[in-house]
């Protein structure tokens, strides 16, 4: 009996403990000290009434006792759209900066600054010098929103590398909505050129990019990235002066489809003064084909010239074509070398195959297969899907390599089961949403008539029972 009432108090007491935790945590976040702020200032602004909030988080505190807070507002359905196009703040040095394609409402930035008697946009509590700007520029960095102090004499370049980049979101519709994480200046090259490390990411999904290439031949060396791959630059490396900036991948591979001046860069990178940079980073390994032998898997990344001439054959011999061409490998399935390859254009349009029951999706159409996934077979050259109907290989086999997956996948974990279903059967009922659209909806699309339905969960329930 004294057992059974010990184990109650300690039940009760932990009950407790989870409640007054549970309580703390709500309280702690000040929402609701927040939102009596902004009802009353949206009620006494005719121009912003109608605003309904759609996000709310606590990015932090400050030593003299405000909080800052990251919040989105929109009109009705209209999420986050504003007239002004990325906005930009600066303020005795201080600058706030974004990339986002369009703004919040009544703040451009969503962050405010507010304690239990006032509350402030962002751009107020900086013009006003009501919290130490130091400590806010590390609390907003952990919203979307970038903040950073301009260099003194110690200069980092950091404005001339974000302005470059603003004008490159601008301009690509792909590249819209691209979030910064982190800005890292590594050095100058004896050219002239600035070497920097930025992360960009779209939105929630950060880090996260559906493409498994991850791999970039510099001369001798090769470079592997650390975990996803990165937006607009895979491994957030940068080169740039006051009128041009480009990824490093561009510079040392031909990038199809794009629009910048290689011509500018071309054999201008001094490539071993480059690899001493690169070592002030610890997100890229650094690796001299002389360090791999045959046996290592990474080896076969070195043979991208030799690929790069067969692909030339291959484009001349069949197409007659004899312009420039990318080509980037993927990796190495028993005696096939599987890789990408394409002519110096492609057309931004996303396109789905379906090839040995997994969907194959594109962000473009390539030329001359559209897919632009190749197979070579010692002299002989094969696309994605002449090599599997040559038996070749399987799609399974390659599928984690070229980063594809099974159809009926809803979640993307490589596996079809009732998981994928029941996410399915949400998103048909309209209590989930998908996100990026166009991956995963040919995933899920199985009857492929554009639309997702309840069929379509009875498809991947039949791709389930193998019938």
């Amino acid at each position: 009996m004294k057992r059974l009432i010990l184990v109650l108090i300690i039940v009760c007491m932990a009950l407790t403990c989870v409640s007054v935790v549970a309580s703390a945590e709500k309280k702690d976040d000040y929402s609701g000290t927040f939102f009596e702020h902004m009802k009353e200032y949206i009620e006494m602004n005719e121009y912003h009434q109608g605003l309904v909030k759609s996000s709310y988080e606590l990015l932090g505190d400050t030593s003299n006792g405000y909080h800052i807070a990251y919040c989105s507002y929109h009109y009705g359905d209209n999420v986050d759209i504003d007239f002004e196009f990325r906005p930009r703040f600066e303020y005795n040095g201080y600058v706030i900066d974004t990339i986002h394609y369009y703004c919040h409402k009544p703040s451009k930035f969503g962050i405010y600054c507010f304690d239990s008697e006032n509350c402030y946009t962002i751009e107020n509590a900086y013009e006003k010098n009501i919290i130490p700007l130091d400590e806010a520029t590390k609390i907003i960095n952990k919203s979307p929103i970038t903040a950073y102090k301009k260099a003194g004499d110690d200069n980092d370049y950091s404005d001339t590398f974000f302005e470059l980049m603003r004008e490159d979101v601008n301009t690509d519709p792909l590249h819209r909505g691209l979030i910064t994480t982190s800005y890292k200046y590594l050095g100058d090259l004896s050219n002239g050129y600035h070497v920097a490390y930025c992360g960009y990411y779209h939105g929630d999904d950060a880090d996260v990019n559906w493409s498994s290439q991850k791999h970039i031949q510099i001369g001798d060396y090769l470079l592997v990235g650390k975990g996803y791959k990165y937006e607009p630059a895979t491994f957030r490396l940068y080169c740039f002066d006051s009128n041009h900036c480009t990824s490093v991948e561009q510079i040392f591979t031909l990038q199809t489809g794009s629009d910048r001046d290689m011509t500018y860069w071309e054999h201008s990178v001094p490539i071993s003064e480059l690899i001493k940079l690169l070592n002030k980073t610890d997100m890229i390994y650094v690796y001299h084909k002389n360090e791999l032998t045959e046996n290592d898997k990474l080896s076969v990344f070195f043979n991208r010239e030799m690929i790069q001439a067969r692909f030339a054959e291959y484009l001349k011999a069949k197409y007659n074509y004899t312009e420039d061409s990318a080509c980037e490998i993927y990796g190495k399935y028993k005696d096939y070398y599987i890789f990408f390859g394409a002519e110096d254009i492609c057309s931004p349009a996303f396109e789905t195959e379906i090839i040995d029951g997994y969907a194959v999706v594109s962000a473009n159409i390539y030329y001359p297969y559209h897919l632009g996934i190749y197979a070579l077979d010692g002299e002989k050259i094969y696309t994605l899907e002449e090599a599997v109907k040559a038996g070749l290989f399987k799609m399974s086999d390659i599928a984690d390599m070229i980063d594809v997956k099974p159809l009926g996948d809803a979640n993307r974990d490589g596996i079809v089961n009732l998981t994928d279903v029941t996410r399915l059967q949400r998103v048909v009922a309209r209590l989930e949403m998908l996100s990026l659209d166009e991956y995963i909806r040919p995933l899920v699309d199985i009857d492929q008539d554009y639309e997702l339905t309840m069929y379509d969960t009875v498809l991947i329930q039949r791709i389930i029972a193998k019938l």
